[in-house]
């Protein structure tokens, strides 16, 4: 094996490990910092809601005979805070190739329902997504996967997000404009 292959490779393991590690409190913290860097890093930032949700087998290109099981969740902005999508226009993500993926139909959005709140009887239907695709890893053949529906502040059922969606809709014409 050459070595900038294996270095390619393992690099790819170990972002993909970190990615995966539990994300430090302030990460989490309701501060305007955090929702900033957030928006800062995505390519587009939006709150959306949930047109289409179908579980999918796609092939990678490296694998081509390994078909994995996906979520394909088509969403349909409601309001766009970053980015060239605007209310209406719709996108998907594919979610459930990494171990830190969360698919929309997992308890593990039903029991982060807010306090008070019923949760949604198979998935909550509004997100905010900072969508923030990964690097890519110049001349390699591994790349990291695209983005995914994760336990993490950049993919959130929007009534966990409150703080987020206050913050976005107070400051991010200012924050376009660099101020």
């Amino acid at each position: 094996m050459k070595p900038a292959f294996l270095v390619a490779v393992l690099s790819c393991h170990v972002a993909a490990a970190q990615a995966c590690s539990p994300l430090p409190p302030e990460f989490w913290e309701q501060s305007q910092a955090r929702v900033k860097a957030n928006y800062d890093g995505a390519r587009f930032v939006v709150t959306a809601h949930v047109v289409g949700l179908k579980t999918v087998s796609v092939a990678d290109a490296a694998v081509p005979d390994f078909k994995m099981p996906l979520e394909r969740v088509t969403f349909q902005v409601d309001h766009a805070y970053k980015g060239k999508l605007r209310r209406g226009d719709t996108f998907v993500i594919d979610t459930g190739r990494t171990s830190c993926s969360r698919p929309l139909r997992s308890d593990d959005w039903r029991m982060l329902a807010a306090p008070g709140k019923a949760a949604a009887a198979d998935y909550p239907r509004r997100w905010i997504i900072y969508y923030t695709p990964p690097e890519i890893i110049p001349g390699s053949p591994m790349q990291l996967p695209p983005f995914e529906i994760t336990s993490s502040p950049l993919s959130q059922p929007v009534e966990l997000a409150t703080y987020d969606v206050q913050m976005l809709e107070r400051y991010a014409a200012r924050w376009a404009r660099g101020r």
